[in-house]
């Protein structure tokens, strides 16, 4: 049962990995070979295509919106989410029940219910197109999941912790700052790797909420490119392949913490 078990995990990374080593090799071919000889190495390592995708392509633009969108409303979303979690996990207060209704509710909304209302908003207070204020709506559309997890895991801390340091004259926000978000460092860092992941994957709000393409992350960044060189495929793939590689970097520097931060949980309520 146990082999059986390896066996799926292999190939189910085979099955994941394998394409974007294609991609990464094809990205290495010129678009003749990658017809006609699909599944062959090179003849010639054609590592200008790469040179190419960010000169002509303007990959490294694209690359620096997406780390900057990304990584913004990754930590931004993260800290407003911490702050909305902390007091429904570690507090009593009127209208809590109804104010979780109400947050739990944002959850449930579909992206594209809110982004026609969302674009309308900016546009009336004169912030369309504009980087900072596409990072702040972003940020904000992520409290909802991330507070539902934070919540959970808030709710772990011993409580004897808390009451300590009211007794040695702590406040509200030495105990959020001091005990509860630094022991909640593993389900941080989680939130932290999917809602960066997220970022960097989006598409449709940016396209929506983008004036033009100076302030376009990779996946709207890649469409453009692709459209304009559609019969380039080496070049669209060496962008492809330009756009995956910071990604699995992030996971594979921070997979320890995903694991860690998905289990933890579990581990204190048994």
């Amino acid at each position: 049962m146990l082999a059986l078990l390896y066996a799926f995990l292999i190939g189910w990374a085979l099955a994941n990995f394998l394409p974007m080593v294609w991609v990464a090799l094809s990205a290495l071919k010129t678009d003749v070979e990658i017809f006609e000889h699909p599944f062959a190495l090179p003849e010639q390592w054609k590592f200008g295509n790469y040179q190419f995708a960010f000169t002509e392509g303007k990959i490294g633009r694209y690359l620096g919106n997406s780390v900057l969108f990304a990584g913004g409303s990754a930590v931004l979303g993260l800290i407003l989410a911490a702050l909305c979690a902390f007091p429904f996990a570690r507090h009593q207060f009127r209208l809590k029940g109804i104010l979780w209704a109400f947050l739990m509710a944002m959850f449930l909304l579909p992206v594209s219910m809110r982004i026609i209302p969302l674009m309308i908003l900016v546009i009336k207070l004169n912030l369309y197109g504009k980087m900072w204020a596409m990072i702040l709506i972003y940020a904000t559309g992520s409290i909802p999941f991330s507070a539902f997890f934070l919540r959970a895991y808030m709710e772990t801390i011993p409580r004897e912790l808390e009451e300590a340091a009211v007794m040695d004259g702590a406040n509200m926000w030495h105990i959020f700052t001091r005990i509860i978000a630094p022991l909640s460092e593993p389900a941080l860092a989680t939130l932290g790797v999917f809602n960066f992941l997220a970022g960097w994957n989006e598409f449709l709000f940016v396209v929506v909420m983008a004036r033009d393409e100076r302030t376009f992350t990779i996946p709207a960044g890649i469409a453009t490119m692709s459209t304009k060189m559609m019969t380039q495929h080496a070049l669209n793939a060496a962008a492809f392949t330009i756009s995956i590689l910071p990604v699995v970097l992030v996971f594979l520097l921070a997979q320890r913490r995903v694991v860690k931060g998905m289990t933890a949980g579990a581990v204190k309520g048994a």
